[in-house]
């Protein structure tokens, strides 16, 4: 399991201990990404499934992870989608509550308020999007239709057709 909330966003200590607190004793391995603002020896004693790191390759970790709590960054959750790992969303700003709305709303995760994250609500939130098959479902039809749209290379198609005036 990966945990980052995001690069902008990441002093959220209250949240790490949250982390290392639901899974210190969970048959997880859990990489925490906790960005440069926090020292990891405030996280407390850190069980050795828990990995903790300022930052870490977040392509490379999700491409082996099986639920990813997330701040729910345009980037980060599209990278969760081309992977096809199941979202539990934490958004820290505007632009994050609505995707991380848009994740529950089409069953992608679920979302959880920064507010009111607890060690059980974390724990049963990984649970859930880990092991349930409607979400699991959900995430290959929504990896399918992101691998279709073609990426970057089609996106930057479709802007040099606009500049050149093609439809």
């Amino acid at each position: 399991m990966l945990v980052s909330l995001g690069t902008a966003y990441h002093d959220r200590l209250d949240i790490s201990r949250t982390c290392v607190a639901a899974f210190h004793d969970a048959p997880w391995h859990v990489v925490l990404a906790v960005g440069d603002k926090i020292d990891p020896a405030e996280l407390g004693p850190v069980p050795a499934h828990i990995e903790v790191h300022a930052a870490v390759p977040q392509l490379k970790v999700l491409s082996h992870a099986a639920a990813f709590v997330s701040h729910a960054g345009m980037g980060s959750t599209m990278e969760s989608l081309a992977f096809g790992v199941p979202i539990v969303a934490v958004p820290q700003m505007t632009e994050q509550q609505a995707n991380a709305d848009r994740i529950a709303e089409l069953g992608l995760g679920v979302r959880l308020s920064p507010t009111a994250v607890n060690t059980e609500r974390l724990r049963a939130a990984v649970e859930e999007v880990a092991t349930s098959e409607r979400v699991a479902a959900n995430m290959r039809d929504m990896q399918s239709r992101v691998g279709a749209a073609g990426g970057a290379r089609a996106a930057a198609d479709v802007l040099e057709a606009l500049l050149e005036g093609r439809p």
